[in-house]
């Protein structure tokens, strides 16, 4: 036996930016070619969100890769950011549920700046105002 045992990170372990639980209602646009849903709206749940990205539950499944626009409500501010994000990993919870983690693509520094506040505020629990 030897002297030294390696281990895989864990998810966590792997991640860039620490994630919070952010369970709030958020909207993504279906992209074209998904069967009588074309560009319509879809309000699944958000389960939390970090800085680089958020992870969601969906009957829809997409495939990792796929391109969505999606709008997050960002307490104090009147209007919902909204970004385009890749997904990075698809897990089926259950028969017609899917989790699905994405990661921002396309944020401008003043979304970017928006979303590391919300986080830092979060995970110190205090108020978004201040």
């Amino acid at each position: 036996m030897g002297l030294f045992k390696f281990f895989r990170p864990s998810d966590h372990e792997r991640r860039k930016t620490s994630r919070i639980p952010f369970e709030l209602i958020i909207c993504y646009q279906n992209p074209k070619g998904v069967a009588g849903k074309d560009g319509e709206d879809i309000y699944v749940k958000c389960l939390d969100i970090s800085s680089g990205g958020l992870l969601f539950v969906s009957t829809d499944q997409f495939d990792e890769g796929s391109l969505l626009t999606v709008q997050i409500p960002i307490p104090g501010n009147t209007k919902a950011l909204e970004t385009r994000v890749e997904v990075i990993r698809v897990r089926q919870m259950d028969k017609g549920h899917f989790e699905m983690g994405v990661k921002f693509s396309a944020l401008s520094g003043e979304d970017h700046v928006a979303v590391e506040k919300l986080v830092a505020c979060y995970k110190r629990n205090t108020d978004l105002s201040i």
